[in-house]
């Protein structure tokens, strides 16, 4: 909700800027075409915990250090450290190589370790075939919230990975990127939004590149393409929509759920001025599939959408827990969109009509769950 009860002062808080970050997508050529490297995230990391990811992390004070003597950014400074961190590797000749053992646990006991043992020659800290292809920053939604550097080395001669002493994988393996989106769409693997959507990007060039990934590599990093779904699961878009919410959110998460290439629904536009609605429209037409209702999970104004404006975008029915909706569910109820069920669950607390949507997409929790806000 939006409003502030009587009597109570919300304090002014500002949102911290996005902390710059590196990760690296590795890929070698596979018995059956090119393979990318991820690893299964750990549970207890702050950040996407279980979800399948590049390797890489936060830029910190001993990067900024390196970057002057080293003369490279402190994004591939970040990303040379990490990767000894969390693989055991490092790039030289083109390559991934293994990391001796020692030197490997003096950067995970303590990253400041890193820049003295690559100056002394002790760890390769070679950016040859390193190259840029993409930067996204987190959306508002997320309390922690990163400008991300995506680089990316190729080569059919790595060495083998280690997990071994370290804490932020609890596995990682080589998969090509079709089978990675395959089990991500059968809701068998999580994989970080921005991730899937690259992945995406990499299996659509090398169709169109004759399974050449240092031609998309190179295409990719002249282009470097930016964010456009943010995927959270099969069947699952948001869309961070500018809303007047309690502090410290600034955004309402708009949905679209369903098929991708079948029927779907929007969940929750929320947008009250024309920027919000041409966001929501953008990803509607951008879909594949085929429109066929608003649905809201409740009726707090910092979800609802300006009528005039949401009759201006869409033509479709109102589906929600209201008795004034087009078409009023109730907890239980079936929802087939495509080729996807959705179940209905009547969830009051928050709001005496609350409905949450769930499936093996997952679950669409409208104000039953916080983020980053505060709910009331």
């Amino acid at each position: 909700m939006s409003e502030v009860p009587s009597g109570l002062e919300m304090p002014n808080i500002e949102r911290r800027p996005a902390r710059p970050s590196a990760t690296l997508m590795i890929t070698r050529e596979g018995d059956e075409g090119v393979e990318v490297l991820l690893g299964n995230r750990s549970e207890s990391m702050p950040s996407f915990p279980g979800y399948w990811a590049f390797p890489g992390g936060g830029v910190s004070r001993v990067d900024s250090t390196a970057s002057e003597v080293l003369g490279i950014s402190v994004q591939h400074c970040a990303i040379l450290r990490e990767v000894v961190e969390e693989l055991g590797l490092a790039p030289q000749g083109g390559k991934m190589v293994a990391v001796e053992d020692d030197f490997r646990s003096m950067v995970v006991e303590d990253k400041s370790n890193w820049f003295p043992l690559a100056l002394d020659g002790d760890i390769p800290c070679e950016t040859e075939g390193i190259r840029v292809i993409s930067m996204r920053t987190t959306p508002p939604f997320s309390p922690m919230r990163f400008e991300n550097t995506f680089l990316h080395i190729h080569s059919n001669d790595h060495d083998d990975f280690s997990l071994i002493g370290q804490t932020e994988f609890e596995d990682a393996r080589w998969m090509r990127p079709s089978d990675w989106i395959g089990a991500w769409q059968n809701n068998v693997i999580k994989i970080a939004p921005p991730v899937v959507t690259l992945l995406m990007e990499v299996e659509r060039c090398l169709g169109l590149m004759e399974q050449d990934m240092e031609r998309v590599a190179i295409d990719l990093e002249v282009r470097k393409p930016g964010r456009r779904s943010i995927l959270f699961a099969q069947g699952v878009e948001v869309v961070p929509v500018k809303t007047a919410t309690l502090p410290p959110a600034d955004h309402t998460n708009c949905y679209l759920v369903g098929d991708p290439e079948g029927e779907f629904i929007v969940v929750d536009p929320a947008f009250r001025h024309r920027e919000g609605m041409e966001d929501v429209a953008e990803a509607v037409e951008r879909h594949k599939g085929e429109l066929i209702a608003v649905f809201y999970t409740h009726g707090h104004s910092d979800h609802l959408a300006d009528e005039g404006l949401l009759k201006e975008a869409f033509d479709v029915p109102i589906w929600s827990g209201s008795e004034d909706a087009d078409r009023v569910l109730k907890d239980g109820e079936k929802l087939q969109l495509g080729s996807q069920e959705w179940t209905v669950l009547h969830t009051p607390g928050h709001h005496p009509e609350h409905l949450c949507l769930i499936s093996n997409s997952g679950l669409i929790a409208g104000d039953m769950v916080a983020g980053i806000g505060t709910i009331l």
